[in-house]
């Protein structure tokens, strides 16, 4: 480290300086000494004061801060005021303080050569600085065609008091250098240039001056100085003296606070040659006030040098400090050094200029505006970069950032650096320039807090080798060219050269070779039935809503804070007829259910009919709880509906006005955040309305842009950035790269210049047509959205990643990022009006809500729809990746022409048989996983189902590995629940055997027991099906290899009309044992049941039972004995 500065020279010791005494004496010598004997190290801001084409000039005036002004072109100044507002966001150690500009202007002659001299004469009125044209013969006001003749042809004008924009005061010399020269004094007006008669007296020499108050000039060359005014009555008084050597640099300023009448009159300051400065407060027109003799710092040269101090004129009649610059010093040290007055003392004190000022010809006096009621703080300015003091800067105060002191010498050109471990972060934590970490580190801090807001913050380093962006548990970004792996300590993710072992490549990180990811799969898109309106009647438009309707009154209901917040319940259709409709979304998706609600949102009714619509709120105003419903109509036109109710919501509607948007044309509309809407306008530009608490209304502001979002509300992982400033916009440019700042900046805040285009660096500068898409973590996520910025060229889906965001390192400003290749478009997408979107880029929550799939990146186009799973293998704390898209056709008759409106936002739903349900309340299973209602003017409604297709050898609601017996699988890890079976195994009943059970066969060619032939209780293959090879019981094996039934008397049987065994209680039915038999429970006339079968009675019974003579009854010619 460079060792600690040089020891500034040594001025001599102090000495008070009395005000009173200094207006009594009209001489006196005084040594000025150093403030304890330190030197004052400058800053320089971190970005230019204005990004606006410069170089500058600040005119300031009485009673207003400084205005930046800058020449664009031969013919056209820039003038650019402070108007940030700093109520909200009161920094502005960034530097930039000037905005585009908002002033223009144009010379009013024909001919505005390049060459042309102008004077910037800040009026004593307050209003723009008045500009004065000059060439070697005439003068005339810069806006204005007239040119009015100087009074000789070499007059040299040298300064001028703007009393007002058309009246302005001019002092001059005419006459020959080196010859006897004549004072001009006139008077430039709208009509022409007036002389004003003097007797003031004539000088030899190369002459300067400089304004002081109310129309006063302090003339000087050589060691002369002439002192005149123009008074009311158009007198000019005037006094001239000598000094004791030759006057170098003149300023009339305020060192000292003034006395009295001092207040009408400046103090005189002027370096002289033989090492003095000279002081005369209250210096008037007239001599005799008094002059104070200065030495400079012991050694340093006068010749070469001069004065930089605030006018007079704008000090307020505050002291301020004069600046005494010196370039030609062997210690570059020394070139600037300060005098202030405080306690009636006079000090010089030496100027350390951060090393980025490489000379001090470029250096400044600026008043700049630093707070609401604040007078502004006068600064100097290098060229484009503020230089601040280190009490100014926050050296002290901010330990998130290190300053070149005299004890601490940093090396940066600017004069101060981040410290260890953090990075630049604009605006996400009051007094913290550096609340970010750096590349490579992380922001540890309790969950929930803006960075460093509180005790324990800490930036600390990844405990991956070679990660850019980590948080304390994983690697989420790896340096260029290495891979993201979960071969960590404990499974954490590092970054790896190549995938190892066991670990194929995938998106930029490597997955397990045996756990692929899950795929999806689109349905071809298909017509919406009707939603039972009026004949004649139709939609056109339809939206997520958050609005809700009293079961008891029919009032709309404006939901609370929390509720507005979540998941949409409801969907809100405008139709042709101009009516409003309110049905639940899962109803949506139910042909034949029940019928929308007609609501009314504005009472006088719609101008024309809506084509979309984006709630945002709620907010609360004065007691009130408001709700903003922005619309579209056919026509183009913007319209916003706020709803008001009495108390905090959920309230009952019992106001609603109708206002219009600054806009005179709509080209689309979606919801971005809870609070904030976005518009997509017939040109280039998009419009963001946002509403915030305690603001009566909708505030807006319109960019060029590619595409808008809000940041999501963070969960667990913290909040971004502090709340004061609001929530925060994202949007890309095709002109630059992507931008991020707080909604207090947005609009005409200079300091949006700090963020613009530096969100993530790895966006091209140019032909960049990447817009943000948030898709949904949950909440538990390492964010609640993740950040993709998405691009669609001729052939190619690609996305960039932008991991976490801001949270992981607290920073907002030069995020790490890499690119993904998402898919090969089925086709170019359709060139389309300049007035009408390409696509739609959406994302969409999974409703299973399983952190590893958690949602879906859509792509919809007038003739195909494509999706991309996002993958977040670590589950809630690691990155995520996107996985290869799919993409189905619409379907002819659907697609969307290139003269029509493209598709609203698409709405989610579980499918069935969750059915009617919030999106979140699904379980998400392999097969139909998400419904998408979309809708488009010509189409009309049309639905489209996306499918998880788990890879083989995965299952389960999040496709993770079957159990080991299983090839597929319906429940992970569950050997019940198999699909497939590997080689070697069958399935039976959902498991995989080694062999199967009777009554089965091993089916090879299915890897499945397949049930044998009806009857059949042992079988074989045979070709593709089976034969039999013993049978069950009751049944027969036939002579082709099937088992046939018995007869219904057999307990067994060996061909179809005979038994070999009867069912109990039966016998044989014929008495031959050697003749084939069925069985009964009854013999035939003139038989018994015997012993198994049927047997003969005896001759002489024509009945008989048990045995044969046993007769019940008698044959013919017999009769029964005793």
């Amino acid at each position: 480290m460079p060792g600690p500065a040089p020891a500034p020279r040594a001025p001599p010791a102090p000495l008070l300086l009395l005000t009173l005494l200094l207006l009594l004496l009209p001489q006196l010598v005084l040594t000025a000494g150093s403030s304890h004997g330190q030197d004052l190290f400058l800053h320089a801001a971190p970005r230019p004061v204005s990004l606006a084409p410069g170089p500058y000039t600040f005119p300031t005036g009485p009673g207003s801060h400084s205005m930046a002004m800058a020449r664009v072109s031969d013919s056209t100044f820039n003038l650019m005021p402070q108007i940030d507002l700093l109520d909200k966001l009161p920094e502005v150690r960034w530097g930039v303080f000037f905005g585009s500009a908002s002033y223009v202007l144009s010379c009013g002659r024909p001919d505005c050569p390049g060459s042309l001299s102008v004077m910037a004469l800040a009026p004593l009125d307050g209003t723009l600085p008045t500009l004065v044209a000059v060439t070697p013969h005439t003068v005339g006001f810069w806006t204005h065609a007239e040119e009015h003749p100087l009074p000789v042809p070499n007059t040299e004008l040298l300064a001028g008091v703007a009393f007002s924009e058309g009246e302005v005061l001019l002092l001059g010399a005419t006459g020959m250098p080196g010859q006897s020269q004549s004072i001009y004094l006139g008077t430039l007006h709208r009509d022409g240039l007036d002389p004003v008669s003097h007797e003031l007296p004539t000088f030899m020499g190369s002459a300067q001056a400089v304004p002081g108050i109310r129309g006063s000039f302090y003339m000087y060359w050589g060691p002369n100085i002439l002192r005149l005014a123009v008074d009311q009555q158009g007198s000019v008084p005037w006094s001239a003296s000598s000094m004791e050597a030759d006057i170098l640099s003149a300023v009339v300023t305020r060192v000292v606070p003034p006395i009295g009448d001092c207040q009408l009159s400046g103090d005189l300051v002027m370096l002289l040659a033989n090492g003095q400065l000279s002081m005369e407060p209250c210096a008037g027109i007239l001599q005799g006030s008094g002059t104070v003799f200065l030495e400079l710092p012991t050694g340093l040269p006068a010749s070469g040098g001069w004065l930089l101090a605030a006018p007079a004129a704008a000090t307020g009649n505050h002291p301020q400090p004069v600046y005494l610059v010196v370039p030609d010093v062997g210690d570059p040290r020394d070139r600037l050094w300060r005098l202030t007055s405080q306690d009636a003392q006079l000090s010089w004190r030496r100027v350390i200029l951060p090393p980025v000022v490489d000379n001090v010809w470029d250096l400044q006096l600026v008043q700049l505006r630093v707070g609401l009621n604040s007078t502004g703080i006068w600064a100097l300015v290098f060229g484009e970069l503020v230089l601040f003091e280190a009490r100014t800067f926050g050296c002290q105060e901010d330990g998130s950032i290190r300053c070149d002191s005299d004890t601490v010498t940093t090396g940066s050109p600017a004069g101060w650096t981040c410290a260890a471990g953090h990075a630049e972060s604009p605006f996400t934590s009051p007094d913290h320039l550096c609340a970010g970490c750096a590349e490579g580190w992380y922001l540890d801090r309790p969950a929930g807090e803006v960075p460093f807001s509180g005790a324990g913050h800490a930036c600390r380093p990844c405990a991956a080798a070679n990660c850019r962006t980590c948080n304390a548990e994983h690697c989420l970004l790896c340096t260029e060219d290495l891979l993201l792996e979960p071969t960590g300590p404990e499974g954490r993710i590092v970054c790896v050269p190549s995938c190892s072992a066991g670990f194929v490549p995938m998106a930029g990180a490597c997955r397990p070779a045996a756990a692929p990811p899950a795929g999806i799969g689109l349905s071809v898109p298909a017509a919406r039935p009707a939603l039972g309106l009026d004949p004649g009647d139709r939609v056109t438009s339809i939206a997520e809503s958050w609005l809700s309707v009293d079961p008891a009154t029919g009032s709309l209901v404006i939901p609370s804070a929390d509720t507005a917040s979540g998941a949409s319940q409801q969907v809100l259709l405008f139709t042709a007829d101009r009516r409003t409709f309110l049905m639940p979304t899962g109803d949506l998706a139910r042909p034949g259910g029940p019928p929308a609600r007609e609501v009314v949102l504005f009472a006088p009714g719609l101008e024309s009919p809506v084509k979309a619509s984006a709630e945002i709120g709620p907010f609360l105003y004065e007691g009130t709880t408001r709700y903003l419903v922005a619309l579209c109509n056919e026509v183009g036109q913007s319209r916003v509906i706020m709803l008001s109710c009495v108390g905090v919501g959920p309230c009952s509607v019992d106001t609603s006005r109708l206002d219009n948007l600054p806009t005179g044309s709509c080209a689309g509309l979606r919801r971005a955040s809870p609070r904030i809407a976005v518009l997509a306008m017939f040109t280039t530009s998009l419009m963001a309305v946002w509403v915030e608490d305690h603001s009566p209304g909708a505030q807006f502001v319109i960019t060029e842009a590619n595409g808008m979002v809000g940041f999501p509300g963070a969960r667990s992982a913290g909040n971004r950035a502090d709340p004061g400033p609001g929530e925060w916009l994202l949007w890309t440019r095709e002109s630059y790269k992507a931008t991020a700042l707080p909604m207090s900046l947005a609009g005409r805040d200079s300091r949006a210049n700090t963020m613009l285009g530096h969100f993530v660096p790895s966006l091209p500068s140019r032909a960049n047509a990447f817009e943000p898409v948030f898709l949904p973590r949950g909440a538990e996520g390492l964010a609640p959205g993740e950040l993709f910025l998405s691009r669609v060229t001729n052939q190619e889906w690609l996305a960039i990643r932008v991991p976490g965001d801001m949270l992981p390192a607290g920073r907002s400003i030069d995020l790490g990022s890499v690119q993904q290749r998402l898919g090969t478009l089925p086709r170019a997408v359709q060139p389309v009006q300049h007035t009408l979107m390409k696509w739609v880029m959406q994302g969409l929550a999974l409703p299973a809500g399983d952190p590893r799939y958690p949602s879906v990146l859509l792509l919809l186009t007038r003739t195909f729809i494509g999706a991309s799973l996002m993958h977040c293998p670590a589950g809630a704390a690691g990155p995520c990746v996107l996985l290869p898209a799919v993409f189905v056709d619409v379907p002819p008759g659907m697609e969307i022409p290139s003269t029509s409106g493209l598709w609203l936002p698409a709405i989610g739903q579980a499918p069935e048989p969750a059915g009617a349900v919030a999106l979140q309340a699904a379980t998400l299973q392999p097969g139909k996983a998400l419904e998408l209602v979309l809708f488009a003017p010509g189409p009309g409604m049309v639905a489209v189902s996306l499918e998880v297709l788990c890879p083989p050898g995965m299952g389960g609601s999040m496709c993770d590995p079957c159990h080991g017996t299983c090839a597929e699988c319906r429940r992970a890890g569950d050997p019940l629940a198999c699909t497939a079976c590997p080689q070697g195994r069958h399935l039976h009943r959902g498991t995989c055997v080694d062999r199967c059970p009777a009554g089965t066969w091993p089916d090879d060619a299915a890897r499945a027991c397949a049930a044998c032939p009806a009857g059949c209780a042992e079988c074989s293959p045979a070709g593709q099906a089976a034969a039999c090879t013993r049978c069950m019981d009751r049944h027969f094996l036939s002579g082709d290899a099937s088992c046939r039934a018995c007869d219904g008397s057999c307990a067994e049987c060996q061909a179809a009309g005979s038994c070999s065994a009867c069912q109990p209680g039966m016998v044989f039915l014929l008495p031959d044992e050697q003749a084939s038999s069925l069985c009964g429970s009854t013999c035939l006339p003139g038989q018994y049941v015997g012993a198994g079968r049927c047997a003969e009675c005896d001759a002489s019974c024509e009945l008989c039972t048990g045995e044969p003579g046993r007769c019940q009854v008698c044959a013919e010619g017999f009769r029964r004995c005793c």
